[in-house]
């Protein structure tokens, strides 16, 4: 097992973002990297290539500049999800949630819609336009009623299978991809 207190993650092996192509291949827990030398977020992944040609996470780090990946090889990939926690509660990266704050709603279950529309700069209306719901649904959303557990149960699915939402039902914009 590694003590968290070892790993110095800005001296560990790393790729710029978009080098991410040339991340291992091989077991490991990642870091994401500003510029600053701050752990923004702290992953696990049996093939960290693959999981960041589409990562959840992509835009939120494409947006900023000089954003590093950084990685620790994991020998017994058996282990991956026990280091990758003991890691995050020693960094406490602020794109990773270990523990629910107080308005978390049933089971812990907590809902980042409205603090991910904020960053954004959106209205609950401007959101439910652009996803095609009502702003009740948004505020439900937000609140930690109706539909919020679908939203762990995908996140669960989509970290099982080291994919995107996207990846999973085969989403695609309208108009993308038509010239």
């Amino acid at each position: 097992m590694i003590n968290p207190q070892s790993i110095n993650p800005l001296t560990l092996p790393s790729v710029r973002l978009e080098q991410r192509s040339l991340l291992p291949q091989t077991p490991c827990i990642y870091f994401v990297i500003d510029n600053d030398g701050q752990v923004l977020y702290i992953g696990r992944s049996v093939n960290p290539q693959q999981r960041w040609r589409a990562h959840h996470h992509y835009k939120n780090f494409e947006r900023r500049k000089d954003i590093k990946l950084a990685w620790v090889n994991i020998d017994d990939s058996s282990l991956l999800s026990q280091i990758e926690l003991a890691l995050i509660e020693y960094f406490a990266p602020c794109f990773n949630r270990i523990n629910p704050p107080p308005s978390a709603g049933v089971n812990g279950l907590f809902s980042h819609v409205a603090e991910l529309r904020k960053r954004l700069d959106l209205t609950q209306r401007q959101l439910a336009d652009l996803v095609g719901v009502t702003e009740t649904t948004v505020r439900n959303w937000e609140n930690n009623r109706s539909g919020v557990e679908w939203f762990e149960r995908i996140a669960k699915l989509c970290d099982a299978l080291e994919c995107t939402p996207n990846d999973l039902f085969g989403y695609e914009k309208i108009g993308e991809g038509d010239d």
